[in-house]
């Protein structure tokens, strides 16, 4: 029985760009909690803190916010195995670049923004332990809130969940890795 417990901080600096884009760096900060247990007799909990992977991304708007509908924009997030990563164990990093995009529809209700992201992520295969190792593609969905507290302050909450393929080591799948 495995249990993990992941919080994850940010920093965040985004740039404006003209034709309603930015350019975005996330340096992310993990803190982990793995708690294991077999057959109810054996326990073993590990902490982990460090930083994550280094995140570059570029988003582009793609259609203004009406009465009527929300704003639609798209993005393109390139995330660098940066962070620290070991087979098998909790690690505060991927161990894998992956390029990831998404399409977000955003809806203002002044001071707060309400917003929904559907992603799909290509997460490339890395040789790393005298293996090949395929960890899968994922597809993600995230809702949240923004509320802003001063025009250059916001604060965010938000939900995520997604849904990774079967990780395959040297092209064999491995059962339950989903």
């Amino acid at each position: 029985d495995v249990k993990e417990d992941r919080l994850e901080t940010r920093l965040t600096l985004r740039i404006g760009l003209p034709r309603a884009a930015h350019v975005e760096i996330r340096v992310p900060y993990v803190v982990l909690r793995n708690d294991r247990a077999t057959a109810d007799q054996f326990g073993q909990t590990v902490h982990e803190t460090g930083f994550g992977d280094l995140q570059l991304a570029f988003t582009k708007q793609l259609t203004e916010e009406r009465p009527a509908r929300p704003g639609l924009l798209t993005s393109v997030t390139w995330r660098a195995p940066t962070g620290d990563f070991r087979i098998g164990e909790p690690s505060t990093g991927s161990g894998f670049h992956v390029l990831q995009g998404a399409f977000t529809l955003v809806k203002r209700e002044d001071p707060l923004v309400f917003f929904g992201t559907a992603s799909y992520s290509l997460v490339r295969e890395r040789h790393h332990g005298g293996a090949d190792i395929d960890p899968g593609h994922s597809i993600g969905l995230k809702l949240g809130t923004m509320l802003a507290a001063s025009p250059q302050t916001s604060l965010r909450g938000t939900l995520e969940v997604s849904r990774s393929g079967r990780t395959k080591i040297d092209g064999v799948q491995i059962p339950g890795s989903d």
